[in-house]
């Protein structure tokens, strides 16, 4: 029997019974905006593509700085929430059907290591799949609620002086998604997308990502049609190396220069 899916307190998805412990982990934090749900983006330093599947593994989470200065701590990930949900969106998009889902999930050293299955069931799910393959998807994001913040500690400094700049510790928190991410937006990686013909103005759009001039299908065809006629126009020069530095030395005589 399919578990009942809901929207959940926190505007996405999950079975019912998921969305009441997460509306009583709400409940019982502090009355303090740090503690909202929140992101924590990172690109992965290195990506296993699993042969044979349309998998990846890597990390979705590191102990390192993001960019709200804040240190998420690994250790104190509590991944039993994901676990009993975990689809996997591009771009925290809601609104969309899962790209996949994680098939394993870990804490290893220094970060949350996971294993990404991608579905074939849908166009913006294969379309995931092929740019994160060829490295214009890189990103990986977690959602999460934190459930204890701190200051860095005197050891932790001493070990990590890089923390002096980090503005909280996330010392605990709870993980209840994950997402594939384009991490920073690079238009001329989504002119590539266009390109290739993995996504067309339409899924961009779809998929939350401003779409530009510089991005869309008629874009890219415009600047390979121009190149394709400036290119044929070279071809039809004939260029007599000789004949050109006879010219010029006639005309620096005619001038009184030679």
């Amino acid at each position: 029997m399919k578990k009942k899916l809901i929207e959940g307190p926190l505007g996405f998805p999950m079975p019912e019974i998921l969305a009441r412990e997460v509306e009583a982990l709400l409940k019982s934090l502090p009355k303090d905006s740090a503690y909202r749900y929140r992101k924590a983006a990172g690109i992965p330093a290195a990506v296993e593509f699993v042969k044979g599947e349309k998998a990846d593994i890597s990390l979705v989470s590191s102990d390192a700085i993001d960019r709200d200065g804040e240190v998420v701590l690994p250790k104190g990930l509590e991944l039993t929430y994901f676990q009993k949900n975990p689809i996997v969106t591009f771009a925290h998009r809601y609104d969309e059907l899962p790209v996949g889902k994680a098939q394993w999930i870990r804490k290893v050293e220094g970060g949350i290591k996971a294993k990404t299955v991608y579905t074939d069931a849908h166009e913006m799910a294969r379309a995931c799949w092929q740019m994160t393959q060829e490295g214009i998807l890189k990103g990986k994001s977690i959602g999460f609620l934190p459930t204890r913040i701190r200051p860095p500690t005197g050891d932790e400094l001493k070990s990590r002086p890089e923390l002096k700049n980090a503005n909280a510790i996330i010392e605990t928190a709870v993980l209840l998604e994950y997402a594939v991410a384009p991490i920073p937006v690079n238009q001329d990686a989504l002119v590539e997308a266009v390109a290739k013909g993995y996504a067309d103005e339409e899924m961009l759009k779809r998929m939350g990502l401003k779409v530009s001039r510089h991005t869309s299908t008629k874009a890219v065809k415009d600047q390979v049609d121009l190149t394709a006629t400036l290119l044929d126009a070279l071809a039809g020069i004939s260029i007599d190396p000789a004949r050109i530095a006879d010219l010029v030395m006639k005309r620096m005589k005619e001038r009184g220069r030679v």
